[in-house]
């Protein structure tokens, strides 16, 4: 139960006394309101903390501004900052023991469907589109081209071409579509036929990136 002072009402919490504090301190006020960041420079030790007042829009342009103030935590005056940052420290070196109960580091080999190859965009270079009709042992020609490969202007300019996608045997929606090179493999999982020549972009994408995964099957004894 909260306690309460004389007036009966709520003992104030921290952001009830800030707020008496900057009663009247129009400036300060403002920052309080919008406070949004804080970045702590462990090597310089030093606090930043920034706050984002509203855009304010005029006829030929708009005004952003950033309040902003840096602590140095070896500053005298700064002693109890410095044991609050201390504390938080221990805090989060605390909680990184702790494993993510999230955290799954087989689970790409437990996704049934390859969730990640049924992405509608899935690019490759030029030179990784040679290495694969290579290691696949076809000549390259327009008609191997269709068969693989669709082209596609990347926002980017690096990728102009991008993986063929075809519909599924089990689609999950009428929407669905996956990667020409998915196949069933021996233990019933979808898996890449060109995995030795997958591209980086199929190499970068690993566990970390998916949490959408479909089905996971069950871990067998021992993972």
């Amino acid at each position: 139960m909260s306690k309460k002072n004389k007036g009966g009402n709520k003992t104030a919490g921290p952001k009830a006394r800030w707020q008496k504090k900057v009663a009247g301190k129009e400036k300060l006020e403002l920052f309080f309101r919008h406070l949004e960041n804080l970045e702590i420079d462990l090597s310089d030790n030093e606090l930043t903390v920034e706050s984002y007042p509203p855009t304010q829009a005029y006829e030929h342009m708009e005004f952003e501004q950033t309040l902003s103030r840096v602590f140095d935590l070896e500053d005298e005056d700064c002693v109890p900052l410095k044991r609050a940052v201390e504390d938080l420290v221990a805090a989060i070196q605390d909680a990184m023991m702790e494993v993510p109960t999230d955290y799954m580091p087989n689970r790409c080999d437990r996704c049934y469907h390859a969730d990640c190859c049924h992405m509608g965009r899935i690019h490759l270079s030029e030179e990784e589109r040679i290495r694969i009709i290579e290691h696949l042992g076809e000549p390259d020609n327009e008609e191997t081209y269709d068969r693989y490969f669709e082209a596609d202007d990347d926002i980017a300019g690096f990728y102009k071409t991008m993986f063929k996608h075809v519909k599924p045997d089990e689609p999950k929606d009428e929407d669905d579509t996956q990667c020409v090179f998915l196949r069933k493999m021996f233990n019933g999982h979808m898996g890449c036929s060109i995995y030795e020549v997958r591209p980086k972009v199929c190499r970068d994408y690993g566990a970390a990136y998916c949490d959408e995964f479909s089905v996971l099957t069950p871990e067998a004894d021992g993972d």
